[in-house]
């Protein structure tokens, strides 16, 4: 951790009710080999044994923080609190019941900051179904690597259809500033605006050299996967929105 007590990465992780999925996503970030990092757990008033869990980590692990919420005030809130609660320059958001595939992805990420400075970072995704090994569905980009340069008038293009919004994976600058711009009314689409600000500041990035291992739930329709692609609508309400910032 860096001494002025501000680690680089805050993994944030929201969580209800997945005390086992939680030790997965927890122990992916732990096996890093990179540790200027603090892992922030927002819990939504589990009822299982998610409080016992953690807290058994955090007596082993000084970066680990863990919020409970007084009541369950929707996963909404508790994405948009870890932004509010995250200490560090940029916020790696990783769900719950997801993992980071690859031990040197912090390392691997910070050397990419480093070099590009970008406002907004996206991993490609691998989808599992109950059982890590059952991989079930993967979502590729288009090119191994991508890189939006900032101002880029076609950047909202670019980013379209790239998985936004699929929280697990996606890195951001923090600047509390802009913090208004998270929707606390949309599920699907909640930072979306920060998303579009920060890249036509700062530009990102698209990588697909690391990757989130991200589980399918019980309740989805394995015969018809979900695609997580942006309607025609959100698109173009997104380039009416932008338009004179373009």
């Amino acid at each position: 951790m860096n001494t002025n007590n501000k680690p680089f990465f805050t993994i944030g992780i929201p969580t209800f009710n997945r005390a086992n999925y939680l030790k997965l996503a927890i122990e992916s970030v732990l096996k890093q080999d990179f540790n200027d990092y603090e892992i922030l757990i927002i819990d939504n008033r589990s009822t299982d044994n998610t409080k016992t869990v953690v807290r058994s980590y955090c007596s082993q692990h000084r970066n680990i923080r863990y919020i409970r919420n007084a009541v369950n005030n929707g996963g909404v809130m508790s994405f948009v609190n870890i932004f509010r609660r995250a200490r560090g320059t940029y916020l790696f958001f990783l769900c719950d019941d997801d993992i980071i595939l690859k031990s040197d992805t912090l390392s691997g990420l910070y050397k990419i900051i480093q070099n590009k400075k970008p406002g907004f970072i996206k991993m490609e995704n691998l989808f599992y179904y109950k059982m890590i090994n059952n991989i079930m569905k993967c979502h590729k980009f288009k090119t191994k690597n991508t890189i939006i340069k900032p101002r880029d008038r076609c950047f909202i293009t670019k980013t379209f259809n790239t998985y936004l919004e699929f929280w697990s994976g996606s890195i951001y600058k923090l600047e509390p500033k802009l913090f208004h711009l998270l929707n606390t009314k949309e599920w699907l689409y909640t930072s979306l605006d920060y998303i579009y600000a920060q890249t036509q500041k700062y530009g990102a990035i698209f990588t697909g050299d690391y990757n989130i291992l991200g589980r399918y739930t019980e309740n989805y329709d394995m015969t018809n996967l979900i695609e997580p692609v942006f309607s025609l609508d959100t698109y173009l309400d997104t380039i009416k929105k932008w338009h004179n910032t373009q």
